[in-house]
């Protein structure tokens, strides 16, 4: 028998031997064996009527604790990711967009952001059936205006309203030098094939976090006559705990 066995049957004997008085050994606050050991399903255990333990986690920065809930009929604890929590909250958008763009063209968007510590975690998606460059622009040096877009709640039960603005076809005098990220897709004409720029598949590698108080211009160049170039642009708004 290994040494590291033997030391786990004696941890295991040495939680379940009690005293002469029925106490449990080990030192500490003993629990009387044979009391009223209660456990609720949101995880507070009680013995005799003192609570002794519960499951919970800490609530943001007022630093108070609330219970973790379990799932009713399993009893199993139950987890979603945090965009898909953001979802629920009524705190995540979607604006979206399609147009046919001919060679050397454009199809361009203004992303403005407030001056608050909200910030917009940002994910993009932009597809074109020919040649297409995708080039997103952080603080461009004079671009303003646009056609509104009209920016959805993702929970159709929310009535919270984006405090990021976006708009289309903006007036461009000067983008600045200031790309933060590009690339190039697509196929020449007849070709057939239709490639994702960006956004969709893990959003934990394609997210941005934008500056507060600070403008964004995404610009979708096509490389042929006739590229149908779709865009979706998806965020969630959200205020730091910590």
């Amino acid at each position: 028998m290994t040494i590291t066995r033997t030391l786990t049957m004696l941890k295991e004997l040495a939680r379940v031997l009690v005293d002469e008085n029925d106490n449990v050994l080990g030192g500490g606050n003993p629990i009387q064996v044979g009391g009223s050991i209660t456990t609720t399903a949101s995880g507070t255990t009680t013995v005799d009527g003192t609570v002794t333990s519960k499951i919970q986690g800490l609530e943001g920065k007022t630093s108070t604790y609330q219970d973790v809930r379990l799932d009713a009929s399993t009893l199993t604890m139950q987890t979603i990711d945090y965009p898909h929590h953001e979802v629920h909250g009524g705190s995540s958008f979607i604006v979206s967009d399609y147009a046919t763009v001919n060679d050397g063209a454009t199809r361009r968007f203004l992303i403005t952001t407030p001056n608050t510590t909200k910030w917009a975690h940002l994910v993009f998606q932009v597809s074109g059936t020919l040649i297409t460059t995708v080039d997103l622009y952080e603080n461009p040096t004079n671009v303003t205006g646009g056609t509104a877009m009209t920016e959805y709640n993702r929970n159709r039960n929310s009535a919270t309203a984006a405090t990021v603005t976006v708009t289309h076809t903006p007036a461009v005098v000067d983008k600045g030098s200031t790309i933060i990220f590009t690339q190039k897709y697509g196929l020449a004409a007849g070709g057939g094939a239709n490639r994702i720029a960006f956004g969709g598949t893990s959003r934990a590698e394609e997210e941005f976090v934008l500056k507060q108080n600070e403008q964004y211009l995404l610009e979708i160049t096509s490389g042929a006559d006739g590229n149908i170039v779709s865009t979706v642009l998806e965020w969630y708004e959200h205020t730091d705990k910590v």
